[in-house]
Formats: structure tokens, C-alpha cells, sequence
């Protein structure tokens, strides 16, 4: 058995298990929750009985065990460990660097730096795949609630779906306040908030706007009275407001995960723009699109719950811990890197 600070099989293991179990639990438990939502009559059968609920978590996390997709984000790939050999050796092919790297981490990298790494490289797509879970699972649930069918909804809905819409507004200013403040350190308060409106205002000049831009348009163009044609059918404006919300959650989602491409690599979003892409949608379809007479949140109860889902969402995005923690991971390996050249020399190729 490993000793403190060491990393043995039971360690990774235990990495590992995690790895698995809890985006399986989270990713199938919202799922089943969401078609629960989305479709009230139907049965689910026994997908929500212990044992076959158990079972499907455990394939569904393997499957994103395999699949992986966060190590190929656009945060889990800026400013790597191995870059700083890559930059530090250039006439070394880049993959053999990447293993002299790892090798490096198991072998002459203390124990707590290499323990940290596993630990919060983990963390980091745990804490991926949790918010696009909730993230998605609370657009599914607000884009269908547009559309007019599920139970018949009560008379308060009305001013419900306008509360939700503040609700997520407030969630938004309080996490951009608690992003300005951890990102202000020696700078004063505006010098920080014209950093994150440059950074902002960059993302929203990109060319792939367009697409968000489309969505947007969808969702509000129903509710235009345009001269000589007047509105679109309330039926036909709610399913044409659903597809925009679609276009948006899809092109925010793919974008969150992937970032921006540029000629050094791709970089990640911030979490103010982050944020902004995924919550306006939500606002937006719920302000202007008045209850249908059937709705999937039927009731202040259910549309309550998934309030607080969104809200949860939207502050996972702006407070991004497991993007921020990873960071400090990546930062303390470089820095051992760069002091220690004498520890790991021996271990680079001899052509280097």
C-alpha cells in the first residue's frame, strides 16, 4: 500500500474509479431527469429502478471514460507541461517529449506534484462533463418548455418563466462579480472589467457569431410584427424559437469545449463570454414567449427546479474552479520543470 503522498496502484484506482463513476452517476441521473421533464407521459420503464440505474451509469461514464473528450479542450491543452520540453528542446519530435514527460511525472517529479496532477486532471473533466450536463440538460428542458404541449399549465406560469429570467440575469452579475474579483488581483476594479469587456467583445467579432447570431434571430423573429405580413403563427413562432435555442446551446456547447482557433493553438473561452453564450437564450425564451397553454414546466415547482439548475450553470461557468485549478496544476509542474533540468536530464533522448 502506498504511503502518504505516494502514487501506487490503489491511487490510481482510485483516480481512475472516479473518473468513472461520477460522470456516469451525474450525466445518466440528468438524463433520465430531463426526459422525465420533457416527456410527462412517458413510462421510463425501469431505467429508473437501483440496480439497472447503477449499471447504466457505470456504461455511460465508461463510455466518456473512453471517449475523453475533454483532453482534447481547448483548456486542458494550453500551457501543457510537456510544451515546456517541446519549447525547451525544439529538434526533438514533439510525441517523444510528451513521453520523456510523462516519464518525468512518474519517476523524479515529487510525489505531491505528481499526485496533484492526477488528482486534478480528473477533477477537470469531471468538472467538464458536470456543467455540460446540467448545462444541456436545463437548454433542453427551458428550449421545449417554448413549445406548446406536456400538462396543462397553471395560471401563475406567466410571471414564473419572467422570474426565471431575472433569476438567471442575477446568477449572471453575481458570478461575473466574483470572476471580476478573482481576477483583479493588484488592478483596480475598472482596469479589470475593461479586460473582461475587450475579452468579450473580441469573442462576440468572431466569425462563428454568425451562427450563434442565426439562433438568436429565430428566437426573436416570431415575436416581430413585420409591416404587411404581421406575425408568424404563435404554433409556428414557438417551434421556430425552439430550433434557435437548439442553434445556440449546440454552437455554445461545441465552442465552450473546443475554444477558438488561432495560429498558436486554440484558446479556450473566458467564462464571462462563456457564460453570456450559454445564459442569453435561456433569458430570452422566457421573457418574451408568454406559458403555452400546455407547457413541460407546467407549474412554479418544476419551473423552479430547473431555475436553480441554469442558475448553477451559469455560475459553474463564470467561477470555472476545475478550468482554474487545473491551471495551477500545469503552472506548478512547469515551474519544477524549469528548476530541476539536473533531476530529469539523464532521462531525455540522447539526441536532444
Amino acid at each position: 500500500m502506498p504511503s502518504l503522498g505516494e502514487v501506487g496502484g490503489a491511487t490510481f484506482d482510485s483516480f481512475e474509479g472516479i473518473r468513472i463513476i461520477a460522470p456516469g452517476l451525474i450525466v445518466y441521473g440528468t438524463g433520465i431527469v430531463v426526459f422525465q421533464t420533457v416527456a410527462p407521459h412517458a413510462e421510463t420503464g425501469q431505467a429508473t429502478e437501483a440496480f439497472v440505474s447503477l449499471v447504466s451509469s457505470l456504461v455511460v461514464g465508461l463510455f466518456l471514460y473512453y471517449w475523453d473528450f475533454p483532453a482534447r479542450s481547448a483548456v486542458f491543452n494550453r500551457d501543457l507541461p510537456s510544451d515546456f520540453l517541446v519549447q525547451k528542446y525544439p529538434k526533438k519530435s514533439r510525441p517523444a517529449l510528451v513521453t520523456t514527460y510523462l516519464l518525468i511525472l512518474n519517476t523524479v517529479m515529487p510525489a505531491n506534484i505528481r499526485n496533484r496532477s492526477l488528482y486534478m486532471g480528473s477533477m477537470y473533466r469531471i468538472g467538464l462533463e458536470m456543467t455540460l450536463a446540467i448545462s444541456l440538460g436545463s437548454a433542453v428542458v427551458f428550449s421545449a418548455a417554448v413549445l406548446n404541449y406536456g400538462t396543462v399549465a397553471t395560471e401563475n406560469a406567466d410571471r414564473s418563466r419572467h422570474v426565471a429570467a431575472l433569476a438567471i440575469v442575477f446568477v449572471f452579475l453575481a458570478g461575473l462579480a466574483v470572476h471580476v474579483a478573482s481576477e483583479k488581483r493588484n488592478k483596480a476594479t475598472a482596469d479589470a472589467l475593461r479586460g473582461i469587456g475587450s475579452n468579450v467583445a473580441d469573442r462576440v467579432r468572431n466569425r462563428s457569431m454568425l451562427i450563434y447570431g442565426l439562433g438568436i434571430f429565430l428566437i426573436l423573429v416570431p415575436r416581430v410584427n413585420f409591416p404587411k405580413m404581421g406575425q408568424m403563427s404563435d404554433e409556428g413562432g414557438r417551434r421556430t424559437a425552439c430550433v434557435g435555442a437548439a442553434v445556440c446551446f449546440i454552437y455554445w456547447a461545441v465552442r465552450y469545449v473546443a475554444g477558438d482557433r488561432q495560429q498558436t493553438g486554440r484558446r479556450a473561452l473566458d467564462p464571462p463570454s462563456a457564460a453570456l453564450l450559454f445564459a442569453l437564450p435561456l433569458v430570452l425564451i422566457s421573457a418574451i414567449y408568454a406559458s403555452a397553454s400546455r407547457s413541460v414546466v407546467h407549474d412554479s415547482a418544476v419551473l423552479t427546479g430547473w431555475t436553480a439548475v441554469a442558475c448553477l450553470a451559469t455560475f459553474l461557468i463564470l467561477v470555472h474552479g476545475h478550468d482554474r485549478k487545473l491551471r495551477g496544476t500545469y503552472l506548478g509542474a512547469r515551474r519544477w520543470l524549469e528548476s530541476n533540468e539536473a533531476a530529469y536530464k539523464p532521462l531525455l533522448p540522447d539526441d536532444v
